[in-house]
């Protein structure tokens, strides 16, 4: 991207035609659209026009990313737009889709040529054209023409009453074709039509009586007084078109209660109430909401059922003179602590009614994602019920719960899951699918679909994370199983599936990640991915086995499959056994080597091979995490492995800190007593710490030999000089051992059978072994042992006996700590016919010997298998 800036800080114009390309094709590696971003500041406006950018602007390829793409269509691109531009633009804009979020930048971009245009629109017949394309479909679809930030920084659109009429003029054809209806245009907001337009109109419909534009402009007159236009003017007006006579007649003349005429005046006087409210919403400075709450509620007692959500709509201006839309308990609105309790309790009255009487009518506001009050009055008289009069909620008949579903399911939840609004949702979400489960997932299907036709996050399926029935499964899985699809969303779908049990929806998984698949073509490769990535994420070491084949079996998916986990940031291994994760860890060292990582410097988005090495490295650290015996033995095979890899070694001792940590029980109070009546007792609850204890016991044997006169003699013969045999040397030691740890709860044995011997001869024994319970002495209580291993300085194995027998033969199964002591005999006075073991001793010296065995200890431990300590006692004369 670098490069291409360069070019046009210093390129020609034909170094700038190679850059050409880079704006208009789209191109695979460019994943967050830098460099279209960069070619587009380049060009724009200066290399190319208008018609070559628009063909340019796509969808930000990565939706959350604020990136240089965004940036370029939020600033520079109006930036540099002229009067000539407008209308090829306003032509773009008319294939936006019409959604309003708040990273849409194409529908930013839409608002803002809509703000530059509008000044021209009477003067210049191609940008009012133009205009009325782009408004054609957010009208057809009743969305708001701006946004509020947009019409905040721009009132001035679409009052100026000119320029108003010139767009009312070009679209009453449109109604005429039926392209556009009388409630699109009526209600359009901002407001196209106000109430001094009527004598306008008029004209209009004079000039243009017996043509087809005559019915739309009587439409648009007769029902003109819901914002405020003249009936008297109407009135007066009648006789003189023949269509106008027929809608706007009756209303003049004496009209029979149940007529279907009275029916639909009726209908019509709600949308009137609706719009007055509308207009009301700019606060005045009374706002009396007591007195207009109570006022709605005679209304609807007396038969005007939107007296309810007047009332509702009224109560939630809060004291800043806010609105709390997203608020359902009617309770917590600021408006409930303004009223009375008699205006309370007939809110709880009149809800039961209100609920029967009525229904969502989700077709005025689901698909838009908008707040339609009448539909919030209803969700909110259903949660009053279920917190104030249970008996009420309970006999609701399932009608209610079909006419309602629509609200319960496109309520705006609260993104924190265990939030007020996102529990009772869910809880009114289970209510419905045990009520009315096909209307629920009827609705649910529409908002799903309008996330997959906006090709955005799948935002709808947070509704079912903890909320699932069999037609959510059906209606998820139909949409699953469309091969044509987009990878990203069949996956994420598909991970609603498996996630929720779906057996259906795993065996479908399946069948996308196999062989077969990998062979196909490039979409069915990147489909098997990101599936993969889906099963190993929720089912771990259930899918592993095949997954893993697969990867080994075709290098190229498992990259793939490494590259999108890391870039996703999901951590498989933590499913995974702590074994089975090294091998995972071992094959990503082999195909990205962490010696090949890229340095980090300064502040910058990670790479993909970046995002690969910390993902790489955290398979470490979950490992570790599991603290169990297996990820400490496997992390030290790790750091045995990988010497220079310090930081393996240090997870290593995190994993061991948790897992003792595990084990470890609490001392009894009269342990404590006894450690603080004797410094030499140690509390013993595993192997290792029994390991340090004898270690204690070995140095003070030590003390005993060439600390008490005559006491080091006892390993030696007298006549003639010369030490005593390995094995009594061993009884020696074992004895002094158990006196000198009795009454600590440490048993030492001799010669006992650790290993049976394969041709049934008796096992192979050690010469120490002790053991000592952990925890009370009652049976089944665990057992701590190490192993010790003697060998006098003149054995012939000496140098090779601490891995060879003590760790490779003795420290199998459970238990792996021992201790080998080398027991160091000299004197001047050696019987010269047993110079053969004088000079084997000889070999080294006391204390070269004790840096030997100390350094081989260490290196026999680093594999992990075992902890060896070395004791060299010193036995001379």
């Amino acid at each position: 991207m670098a490069a291409t800036s360069a070019l046009g800080d210093l390129g020609d114009e034909a170094q700038l035609e190679r850059v050409r390309p880079l704006a208009s094709e789209p191109l695979d590696e460019d994943e967050d659209d830098e460099l279209k971003a960069a070619a587009l500041r380049i060009l724009w406006p200066d290399v190319i026009g208008v018609e070559e950018l628009v063909a340019s602007l796509t969808e930000p390829k990565r939706e959350h990313l604020i990136g240089g793409y965004r940036m370029f269509l939020a600033s520079e691109l109006v930036d540099g737009l002229e009067t000539g531009h407008l209308a090829p633009m306003l032509r773009w804009a008319s294939g936006v889709p019409v959604s309003h979020f708040g990273t849409d930048e194409l529908s930013t971009l839409r608002e803002e040529i809509f703000v530059m245009a509008w000044p021209a629109i009477v003067s210049d017949e191609d940008i009012r054209e133009a205009f009325l394309d782009a408004l054609e479909p957010l009208l057809r679809e009743n969305v708001n023409l701006l946004s509020h930030s947009t019409l905040t920084d721009h009132p001035e659109v679409f009052v100026e009453q000119a320029g108003r009429r010139s767009l009312v003029e070009g679209l009453i054809p449109l109604m005429a074709t039926g392209e556009l209806t009388l409630v699109n245009v009526l209600f359009a907001a901002p407001r196209l039509l106000a109430a001094d337009d009527v004598d306008w109109l008029l004209e209009q419909l004079r000039a243009a009586r017996g043509t087809e534009l005559e019915r739309p402009l009587a439409e648009l007159i007769d029902r003109l007084p819901v914002l405020g236009g003249s009936e008297l003017a109407i009135l007066e007006a009648l006789g003189e078109s023949s269509v106008l006579d027929q809608l706007s007649g009756p209303r003049f003349e004496p009209v029979e209660i149940d007529s279907p005429i009275a029916e639909e005046m009726r209908k019509f006087h709600v949308v009137r109430i609706e719009a007055t409210v509308e207009e009301d919403d700019e606060p005045e400075p009374d706002l009396n909401i007591p007195g207009r709450v109570k006022s709605a509620l005679d209304d609807f007692e007396g038969g005007d059922r939107a007296g309810f959500w007047v009332a509702t709509k009224w109560m939630e201006i809060n004291e800043r003179r806010h609105r709390e839309y997203l608020i359902s308990d009617l309770t917590a609105l600021t408006g409930w602590s303004l009223i009375g309790d008699v205006d309370r309790q007939r809110l709880l009255d009149f809800a039961p009614s209100y609920l029967r009487e009525g229904g969502a009518e989700p077709e005025r506001w689901l698909r838009q994602q908008k707040v339609f009050w009448p539909a919030w009055a209803g969700y909110r008289a259903l949660r009053l019920l279920a917190n104030r009069d249970q008996v009420q909620f309970a006999q609701l008949p399932d009608s209610v719960w079909e006419s309602w579903g629509a609200v319960i399911v496109g309520w705006f939840r609260d993104a924190t899951v265990g939030s007020d609004e996102t529990t009772f949702n869910d809880w009114m979400l289970h209510h419905l699918f045990s009520r009315a489960p096909q209307e629920g997932a009827d609705r649910f299907a529409e908002l799903l679909d309008r996330d997959l036709r906006a090709a955005r996050t799948l935002f709808s399926l947070k509704l079912v994370e903890r909320v699932w029935a069999p037609e959510l499964e059906e209606v998820i899985l139909r949409r699953a199983m469309r091969s044509r699809r987009d990878p990203d969303r069949r996956a994420e779908l598909l991970r609603t599936l498996v996630a929720n049990g779906s057996i259906t929806g795993l065996e479908h998984a399946r069948r996308l990640v196999v062989p077969g698949a990998l062979a196909g073509g490039p979409g069915r490769r990147a489909l098997a991915v990101k599936v993969a990535m889906v099963l190993l994420e929720q089912r771990g070491a259930a899918e592993w086995e095949r997954i893993w084949r697969l990867m080994q079996d075709d290098v190229d998916f498992g990259r793939d499959l490494v590259l999108r986990l890391a870039e996703r940031e999901v951590q498989i291994a933590a499913n995974l056994p702590a074994a089975v994760a090294a091998k995972l860890y071992l094959w990503v060292e082999e195909q990205f080597p962490s010696a090949e990582d890229p340095q980090v410097e300064g502040v910058h988005g990670p790479s993909p091979r970046e995002q690969i090495g910390t993902w790489r490295w955290r398979i470490i650290g979950v490992i570790a995490a599991q603290g169990t015996r297996e990820a400490v033995d496997t992390l030290a095979r790790l750091a045995g492995m990988f010497p220079k890899m310090i930081g393996i070694k240090r997870y290593q001792h995190d994993a061991e800190e948790i897992f003792e940590r595990s084990e470890w029980e609490p001392p009894r109070p009269r342990d404590v007593l006894m450690l603080s009546e004797d410094g030499r007792r140690r509390y013993v609850r595993s192997d290792r710490e029994l390991r340090e204890v004898l270690i204690f016991g070995l140095k003070r044997c030590q003390e005993k030999l060439q600390g008490q006169e005559g006491v080091v003699s006892l390993l030696w013969d007298s006549k003639p000089l010369r030490p005593k045999r390995e094995r009594q040397v061993a009884l020696w030691l074992a004895d002094r051992l158990k006196e000198d740890l009795a009454g600590q709860g440490i048993f030492v044995g001799r010669e006992l059978e650790i290993k049976a011997n394969p041709a049934g001869y008796m096992g192979e024994s050690v010469d120490i072994v002790c053991e000592a319970v952990a925890g009370e002495r009652v049976e089944g209580s665990p057992i701590v042992r190490v192993v010790i291993e003697l060998k006098c300085c003149w054995h012939g194995d000496l140098d090779k006996a601490m891995k060879e027998q003590l760790v490779d033969r003795y420290l199998d199964g459970d238990h792996r700590q021992g201790i080998y002591v080398v027991a160091h005999f000299d004197s001047p006075d050696w019987d010269a016919s047993d110079s053969v073991n004088c000079r084997r001793c000889r070999r080294r010296d006391f204390q070269a010997s004790r840096d030997f065995f100390a350094q081989q200890a260490e290196t026999v431990s680093a594999d992990g298998t075992a902890e060896v300590s070395a004791f060299v006692l010193d036995c001379s004369l």
